[in-house]
């Protein structure tokens, strides 16, 4: 990111954009037909809008020469910024100088072009379209904005050395290692009014870019240490090996019971967020629960729950049942919470509790009085509890499944290439949930075409440091039919 060195270090948020045709032509080799055409004209569409007010076109006046793009957003209290308001500041990387000159004489042609001198760099302020601009040319970069502090700033920081690309904490996170090889985006951001709202949280850094597979993307997000107070340790997921292959969205992660108490302790700096646990907590009581001692405290191992196509129980209407698991050292106290939910349960004439014994073990089952199952649940072995709503229970026995989801060839496909050992995972495969939805083909054709070219999400998160946290995602894409 090349760009960062001459934008100020103040800088609230930064942009990257790749313009590399390389880059961007990985693309091409996913998806459907279809799904391209649409994507395409949506980016034209949003190109020509773009450079409409500027009276350009990308192809005729800018692809020859410019290079890579960043544009950053200035604070309005920055010491080079004299005006009242943010400041945009765009730097354009040039490639073919000659190409640039011959583009700057056009522009110059009918208009009027102030010049004035900084530092003993020439600003120059003019007007494009309906837009004013103010420009200089700063080595192999062009930098502009919309009035001549924005340049001046970026003149200030070129000359003094104090920019982005500098700045301890950004210059880790901006320069350090990443998954996303060739990024065709990229976005920086330290902005107190974004990041007010988490305590702990101090910059964001975000890289998108094409792999073999699909879309990668990567978040780094930069932590006060000493604001974590929960030391959260990850390790390789073994709960996903206790579910079936034929499940088709899992969220999985480990010891609940602390990411809810930082959930609590990042509350008391958050109102709308209180607000929200004391009203849980309220509902949880009026049905005698207690919503950190009866639920959350108990949760201390790993955790996942998970979607697969049905076609029987109360959700056979949609095609989609749902099952969880709860690993826990504290058996006795988990009990103690379904003992009081069981008591709930009686009280309610149109619920009978039923208990079995299925393969050696017992499956407790909440029926209406049409005998639909509305809630399963058993213990699998000491500490892991399994769940399932609107299932019977031969749905809750295949948590011990012949072929496991972490076996599957598709979840291999969209994990495989992220961290092992981390703290738990999202995935989502798109062909079997559309084949279990029943309403899919109620959906729009452009909103089926976009999904049809998806064949999944992987995603998960890791700790790199004592102050970084990582989330990797890829957007697992189908190959478009012929590509090479």
């Amino acid at each position: 990111m090349a760009g960062a060195k001459v934008v100020p270090e103040e800088a609230l948020m930064t942009a990257f954009i790749s313009t590399e045709a390389k880059s961007w032509s990985q693309g091409d080799k996913f998806g459907t037909p279809e799904a391209q055409k649409l994507i395409g004209e949506g980016i034209e569409d949003w190109s020509e809008e773009i450079l409409a007010n500027a009276e350009l076109d990308y192809e005729r006046d800018l692809q020859s020469w410019v290079g890579n793009v960043m544009v950053a957003w200035l604070p309005a209290n920055s010491e080079a910024w004299t005006r009242n308001e943010d400041s945009l500041l765009v730097v354009v990387g040039i490639k073919n100088k000659l190409e640039a000159w011959n583009f700057a004489k056009k522009l110059k042609e009918g208009q009027e072009v102030k010049e004035t001198k900084y530092r003993g760099i020439t600003v120059f302020e003019t007007k494009t379209g309906t837009e004013d601009v103010a420009a200089a040319i700063l080595g192999n970069k062009l930098v502009l904005s919309s009035a001549p502090d924005g340049v001046e700033s970026a003149i200030d920081t070129f000359k003094d050395s104090k920019s982005l690309a500098r700045k301890e904490g950004a210059k880790k996170l901006l320069a350090g290692k990443s998954a996303v090889k060739k990024p065709i985006f990229k976005l920086y951001v330290q902005s107190p009014e974004l990041l007010e709202q988490l305590a702990a949280l101090e910059s964001v850094v975000m890289g998108i870019g094409f792999q073999e597979e699909g879309l990668r993307l990567q978040v780094l997000t930069s932590f006060n240490p000493d604001a974590l107070k929960h030391d959260f340790k990850p390790g390789k997921s073994k709960i996903v090996s206790r579910f079936p292959a034929e499940t088709f969205a899992l969220v999985s992660g480990r010891e609940m019971n602390k990411i809810w108490s930082e959930i609590v302790e990042q509350s008391a700096a958050l109102p709308e967020l209180e607000q929200a646990l004391n009203y849980s907590r309220d509902s949880f009581e009026l049905i005698n629960l207690d919503l950190d001692e009866d639920i959350f405290c108990w949760m201390n191992g790993e955790f996942a729950l998970s979607l697969i196509g049905v076609n029987e129980g109360i959700f056979r209407e949609f095609g989609i049942g749902t099952s969880a698991i709860f690993q826990t050292s504290d058996w006795e106290t988990a009990n103690r919470t379904l003992a009081k939910l069981e008591d709930l349960a009686v009280q309610n004439p149109d619920v009978a509790i039923d208990r079995r014994t299925v393969q050696d073990k017992t499956i407790v089952q909440w029926k209406t009085p049409l005998g639909e199952v509305l809630l399963s649940y058993g213990w699998l072995d000491n500490n892991s509890l399994a769940m399932a709503w609107g299932s019977h229970e031969a749905d809750i026995l295949k948590v011990r499944p012949k072929t496991s989801l972490a076996q599957s060839q598709n979840f291999k496909a969209m994990t495989g290439s992220l961290p092992q050992k981390n703290f738990g995972y999202f995935y989502f495969d798109m062909a079997k949930a559309t084949a279990a939805f029943k309403y899919y083909n109620e959906l729009p054709p452009e909103t089926r075409e976009i999904l049809d070219s998806i064949r999944g999400i992987g995603a998960t998160t890791i700790l790199k440091d004592s102050s970084t946290r990582e989330l990797d995602l890829l957007l697992h894409l189908q190959p478009l039919q012929g590509a090479q």
